[in-house]
């Protein structure tokens, strides 16, 4: 029996290249976060989002900065798993619009001239436009 996989990149065990076949004996039993996102499908800086979820769980008990490894067969059954991945995929959607919205809830959109209101004299100014440090200070006397 054998399955038809993605390469894996510089990573691990598997050569770099287009497709290969390979038996599932070929497979290692732990896989690092690289290996982990290309099973998922997912990009690399999309797991820390789905290990902080709960939606991924690592090997032991790895302390915060130590480099997490992944059952590989627990990963394969996930990768066939359409609830897993529906639920992984909003949770990355979710992370990101949140961190879009963080960004514009600032008042700073990218492309738009924003009006910033000072405190004392309730002027309008352009934050895109060239003010000096002094025209601050005389605007907000």
């Amino acid at each position: 029996m054998s399955t038809k996989l993605t390469a894996f990149g510089t990573g691990g065990n598997f050569p770099t290249g287009d497709i290969f076949w390979v038996t599932p004996m070929a497979l290692p039993a732990r896989c690092d976060a690289a290996q982990a996102a290309k099973i998922l499908g997912f990009q690399e800086h999309d797991i820390p989002i789905l290990l902080k979820n709960g939606l991924l769980k690592p090997l032991a008990k790895p302390v915060p900065n130590a480099v997490k490894y992944f059952h590989t067969d627990r990963l394969l059954e996930m990768a066939r798993d359409g609830a897993f991945l529906s639920k992984a995929t909003q949770a990355t959607y979710d992370y990101w619009k949140f961190k879009t919205e963080r960004k514009t809830s600032h008042g700073v959109t990218k492309g738009k001239s924003t009006k910033v209101y000072l405190e004392y004299k309730q002027s309008p100014i352009d934050i895109h436009a060239e003010v000096t440090p002094e025209e601050l200070v005389m605007a907000e006397r």
